[in-house]
């Protein structure tokens, strides 16, 4: 059986678990986390969202080994750049969330992931923030995801 990104599913042997590339499937199960199954061993089940469960964090997944140097030095510029753009809004908060988020959990929260896509469309009116934006999400995801992915992703 062929599952959407997205879709929720359920171990019939591990009812307390909670992606598919050919024949493995990368799941993030709500109790245990993300999990790796191959399919040709276990017939998952499709389910609906379980009352009280969280949504995915979202569809857009982070790159295994992310260079955190990098990222840190990217969103440390991008952050003493925009902190005090505006007087009422540090609009430079955002990677540090990013950070944050990347160093717990080793991808970003569905909050900080629309933030910072948010950026990466921003357009001419801030140019270098878009420019940093969309090279810490290249450095975070290997690419800018579009607008059409973005929405599709509900963020």
């Amino acid at each position: 059986m062929e599952f959407k990104s997205g879709t929720w599913v359920r171990h019939p042997n591990q009812q307390a678990w909670g992606g598919q590339e050919e024949r493995k499937v990368r799941i993030l199960f709500a109790a245990v986390g993300e999990k790796v199954i191959d399919t040709r061993f276990v017939q998952l089940e499709q389910t609906e969202v379980s009352a009280g469960q969280p949504r995915a964090r979202h569809q857009i997944r982070a790159l295994a080994g992310v260079n955190m140097n990098e990222l840190e030095r990217l969103c440390n510029l991008f952050h003493e750049q925009f902190k005090n753009r505006r007087a009422t809004t540090d609009d430079g908060r955002m990677v540090l969330n990013v950070l944050q988020d990347m160093k717990a959990s080793g991808d970003l929260s569905r909050k900080t992931a629309d933030q910072l896509f948010s950026w990466t469309q921003t357009g001419a009116s801030c140019a270098e923030g878009v420019d940093l934006a969309q090279r810490i999400c290249r450095l975070i995801y290997g690419r800018v995801p579009t607008r059409a992915e973005i929405e599709a992703a509900g963020l």
